[in-house]
């Protein structure tokens, strides 16, 4: 069966709105063995969701047949320097070639591919990079060198807690078979309503929580008042800990706590808080044994990439 044919049922599926998977469903229930793969598939819908009408892989007639040559490969370069949210039809209409010759040009001898932007908290100055480096350096040499430098941590931060978050992607994932329809779902948002929770934690689990009241203001008066509700916690559940460093972390409580939140929803603040608290406390020891081992890890991680963000951080 010619790839031509099946070419002209995906451009079919595509204007009439199918997905990738429910076109590839159709291909395998005509075509069977013979029909395109699902990166083939995936191919053709990029190319018509960028504007290609064409179903030929060839170049198209009235341009020149060999299209792909130094003089187009530093052209396709210098448009994409130009602009790096161009797209390949753009490209392939300013330079007069095919839409797959582009394509060839991009990822074969440019070795390109497009990529979404990584978000990071700020973007991170020399001075801020050099201070992470040498900050994970020292803290990390610590924990090599000094005996139960980790048990010594206590880490705090704030978060919000939300009346309603929404599921994530895995969350909501459902088991399905190849032949089912793909399940909808229904683009949600956080609630307005919400309450910031300030935990402070250490290697044998929670040691203080609370609530900001609403209204009140989280500044160096508030916190001084918080410090001195820890230090009263800390003398009565870790007396041993009195007299040693608080130092900060945060990467592994919040998304634990909120990925038992997620999906529910809450009427009151007090419901937020009751709830916000039961999940903090179903959170194992060993959970947080695990978060501080990570700590060694994630230290020498910012060092190698010389106090730059890194995947995960």
């Amino acid at each position: 069966m010619s790839q031509f044919e099946q070419c002209a049922n995906i451009k079919f599926c595509f204007k009439l709105g199918k997905t990738v998977a429910e076109t590839l469903e159709c291909l395998k229930t005509v075509y069977g063995d013979e029909a395109l793969k699902k990166t083939a598939v995936y191919d053709w819908f990029k190319r018509f969701k960028n504007g290609q009408e064409s179903l030929e892989d060839e170049e198209r007639s009235g341009r020149p047949s060999t299209s792909k040559n130094d003089e187009t490969i530093e052209k396709v370069k210098n448009l994409v320097r130009s602009d790096r949210r161009l797209r390949i039809q753009d490209m392939a209409n300013a330079l007069g070639i095919s839409y797959g010759s582009v394509q060839n040009i991009l990822k074969d001898d440019l070795g390109m591919r497009r990529v979404c932007a990584k978000f990071v908290p700020c973007i991170l100055t020399e001075d801020q990079m050099e201070n992470r480096k040498l900050i994970a350096a020292e803290l990390f040499e610590r924990s090599v060198n000094e005996k139960d430098f980790l048990s010594k941590i206590v880490t705090v931060n704030e978060t919000w807690v939300f009346a309603y978050d929404p599921e994530t992607k895995l969350q909501s994932s459902e088991w399905h078979t190849t032949s089912s329809p793909r399940p909808k779902k229904s683009r949600v948002v956080k609630s307005q309503l919400k309450v910031m929770l300030i935990v402070f934690f250490d290697n044998e689990g929670l040691i203080h929580w609370e609530f900001v009241p609403n209204g009140q203001t989280v500044n160096s008066s508030f916190y001084i008042e918080v410090l001195k509700r820890l230090r009263d916690s800390i003398r009565r559940k870790r007396q041993r800990k009195w007299e040693n460093d608080i130092a900060p972390c945060d990467f592994w409580l919040f998304p634990n706590l909120k990925l038992g939140l997620k999906g529910e929803r809450f009427a009151t603040i007090e419901d937020i808080k009751v709830n916000a608290t039961a999940n903090l406390r179903a959170i194992p020891i060993e959970g947080y044994q695990r978060c501080f081992q990570q700590l060694q890890s994630r230290w020498s991680k910012c060092v190698c990439a010389e106090g730059r963000y890194f995947e995960r951080d």
